[in-house]
């Protein structure tokens, strides 16, 4: 909601030859360093403001930020830092950019949220080894809203888990029991990536005797 304080934005009006630019610093600093390099590449003249947890002053003044913004607790809430996403509402930055640990929207929702209550003519996701993508502020919304339910979903995600498990407990199934040669065995993972999990996986169906078991993945 607009209020008397808020200032005017024109989203139509050019960019600055001095571009202001606001990035969350919301990775590790290697991943944060390319993605500074990146707007430095896009925008040479950009002035750079960050917003990040705090610590980090020194460090983000060394890779060529003009000014920090330390938000309050672990991660970024909108609610305890909500006088900071005004005072930045204030400063009318013509980018926001966000790096992303994964290209994965729900896991970033509350700083899309942040982003887009601050408000800029552009905005830039930068997910892990891939290339920076630009979005308009009624793509980037639409993203948000996007990144909000998925968020929504995951955190209902295991309680509703429970609940079934629960019903399940307290109304179990008659099953007529079926004489098999062989037993049926269902293995549950998240990824086919490689890792200590899938390999793990892999050595294991690897060694079930198959005169024995029907095994699915």
């Amino acid at each position: 909601m607009m209020t008397a304080t808020d200032p005017i934005r024109d989203d139509s009006a050019p960019v600055a030859a001095t571009p202001r630019v606001l990035v969350f610093r919301s990775c590790r600093m290697p991943q944060f360093l390319t993605t500074i390099a990146w707007i430095r590449a896009q925008w040479p003249a950009a002035v750079i403001d960050v917003v990040t947890s705090p610590g980090f002053d020194a460090q983000l003044r060394e890779a060529g930020a003009a000014r920090t913004f330390a938000y309050a607790g672990a991660s970024f809430g909108m609610t305890r830092n909500l006088p900071l996403v005004q005072r930045l509402r204030a400063e009318a930055f013509d980018h926001i950019v966000i790096p992303q640990m994964s290209e994965v929207a729900g896991h970033h929702a509350n700083l899309y949220r942040a982003a887009a209550a601050i408000g800029a003519r552009g905005f830039v996701v930068a997910a892990m080894d891939t290339t920076p993508l630009e979005i308009d502020p009624r793509a980037f919304g639409w993203l948000t809203v996007r990144a909000s339910a998925e968020r929504f979903v995951n955190a209902i995600d295991v309680p509703l888990l429970l609940v079934l498990l629960a019903l399940a407990y307290m109304r179990p199934r008659q099953r007529t029991p079926v004489a098999r040669e062989r037993r049926r065995v269902l293995h549950v993972i998240t990824s086919f990536g490689v890792g200590g999990a899938q390999v793990q996986l892999a050595e294991l169906l690897a060694r079930t005797p198959k005169d024995h078991y029907d095994v699915e993945v």
